[in-house]
């Protein structure tokens, strides 16, 4: 129905949606795009084995400089 109204053509819905019921004319649907790097919800992570603090902003020693 969009392109028909692109080419400037004056289109009913319903007589779309008729006549491709008639024809049995189905649209495409995109399937819908998944991102694949994130976490799962319930991710159980390990405990820090040596205990370091994440939490405190990092010493300029600990950055090599």
């Amino acid at each position: 129905m969009t392109a028909l109204r692109r080419a400037g053509r004056a289109v009913n819905p319903k007589r779309v949606e008729r006549l491709m019921r008639k024809y049995r004319i189905v649209g495409i649907t995109r399937r819908r795009r998944r991102g694949l790097t994130r976490q799962a919800r319930r991710a159980v992570f390990a405990a820090d084995a040596i205990g370091r603090d994440f939490t405190a902003p990092p010493s300029r020693d600990a950055a090599g400089r």
